[in-house]
Parts: structure tokens; sequence; C-alpha cells
């Protein structure tokens, strides 16, 4: 059968799911369902949306949280702990500073001002707002992917915001844009049944790559993860950008799943 096509407005911008199994009706029906479920998800966790679940926890700083908000807090604060805070969820105000291009004002809070007890967090300083943006783009899609796989689906493609993850027998070659040239391609991936993720200081900045929106930037000014999962791809890709060298090793060699694409700003590549 010919492949059906849904693109929709997601996580700030499009979300384009492929499928191949279907005819265009039945296809049409589960992108329909699909996309329900993925709009239910990213209420979840969009700091933007002031009604959101993620925004009423940053306001109210106690809160009894749904089991997909528990997950994906859990693995970030996993992250934070393993990069002794250089990845920091609590620093939602600065990321939204830096978006905005507004003044950045160092905040006094970190990581261990949250707290998780049973399905209850806290967070203890004013100051702190939890952003988890680079994990729950790569946590929706995944939820995604499993929710096409119950609805029978065998194979596909799913690109969010130019993250993908591929299931079945779907191949695609990914092209990774040059960091400093958007009209130039620096290489490209071959994938089938897997993931990937790319974060870049150059996706979102506020007139020059030093004030983009990635804190605690460190020698990549590119990096693409290659992994089972999009959430593992879409978290590791952020914390290798701002990770010692020594750290990513140790992550490399512990996680075998893990494929790594680095650039450095004089455009060396570096391949694991």
């Amino acid at each position: 059968m010919k492949e059906v096509k849904l693109k929709k407005k997601l996580f700030g911008a499009f979300i384009e799911i492929i499928l191949y199994d279907f005819s265009k009706k039945e296809a049409d029906t589960i992108l329909k369902k699909t996309y329900k479920e993925a709009l239910r998800l990213e209420k979840i966790f969009n700091i933007y949306d002031t009604s959101s679940e993620l925004s009423i926890l940053n306001k109210s700083k106690k809160k009894k949280v749904s089991p997909e908000l528990l997950f994906v807090l859990k693995k970030a604060l996993t992250l934070c702990k393993l990069t002794n805070g250089k990845y920091d969820v609590s620093q939602g105000e600065e990321f939204l500073a830096r978006k905005k291009g507004l003044k950045i004002s160092q905040k006094k809070c970190s990581y261990k001002d949250i707290k998780i007890t049973k399905d209850v967090v806290t967070i203890n300083n004013s100051e702190a707002k939890i952003d988890l943006g680079s994990i729950a783009k790569g946590y929706i899609t995944d939820k995604i992917k499993e929710f096409l796989i119950k609805q029978g689906a065998k194979s596909g493609i799913i690109n969010s915001r130019g993250d993908i993850a591929l299931f079945g027998n779907s191949t695609t070659n990914v092209k990774i844009r040059h960091p400093r040239n958007p009209k130039k391609v620096i290489g490209s991936i071959n994938l089938r049944n897997t993931s990937v993720a790319t974060s870049g200081d150059y996706t979102q900045y506020n007139k020059s790559f030093e004030n983009s929106h990635i804190i605690n930037q460190n020698k990549f000014i590119s990096v693409t993860v290659i992994a089972k999962t999009l959430i593992e791809a879409d978290l590791y890709a952020t914390v290798f950008m701002i990770c010692s060298d020594s750290l990513r090793k140790e992550i490399l060699k512990n996680k075998k799943g893990l494929k790594f694409l680095g650039i450095k700003s004089d455009l060396t590549i570096i391949k694991v």
C-alpha cells in the first residue's frame, strides 16, 4: 500500500507521521486518534501553557502528578545527578529568558530542590522552575509510536520537529545540517528501526550562537545521537552538549545502544 501522511501542529512547530500498512481511510482514522493522544501528552509538559500540568506544578510548588510526568521527571533527575548539575531541569526561568532574549539573572536553585515522594512532587525553592523540553518531545514521540503499534501499525516514521523515530521496516536517510551554514549538509545517516535526535546552538539563539538556549554548553556546537528510543536520543543529545569528555565517554561505554556524532566549533567531527 502507498504511504499515508499526517502533518499537524505540535511542539511549537509540526509533527509528521508516515504509515504504510493501511488504506488511506484506515490510516486517516488511526492518525486522527494518534494526534488526539499527542495533544493530550503535550498538554502535560508544555511550559508555555499556563494550564499544563507542568505549569501548575511550577506555580503551586507541590502537586500529585500523572504517571507520565513522574516518569519523565525521574529520568531527567537521574541525568541531573549524573552530570553534577550541568544538566539541570530546575533552570526553567533561565531557559525562558534565553529564548526570549531577556537579561539572564543567576538563579539560586538546582535540581536538588526537586523532591519526589511516591507520586507527589515538591519544589523547595521559589526560584526553581522545572523545564522538561530536553526530554519531553522524545518521550511523547515514543508514546505516539507505541500508540500506533497498538493500533496495528507494522512500520512507520515519526518526524517530531527534526527528531525522528522509525519502527518496523521503514528506512530513511537523515541529513545532518551544517551548524554554521543552513544551506549545507555536513553528513547523513541511514536509519532503520531506531531513533535520532540532534541538539545544536544554532537552532534557538539570540543574536549570536553564544546566546543559545543551551545552558552550560561545552565544546560541541552540534550533537547527534542515535538510540533505540527517542527519549534517550533526545536527552543524551542535550547532555553531550554540556558534559565533560570523560563523562561522555563513560556514558557511551556503559550504554552500548547509543551512537554519537559531535561537531566542534572548528567543525571537527567526532563519531562513536
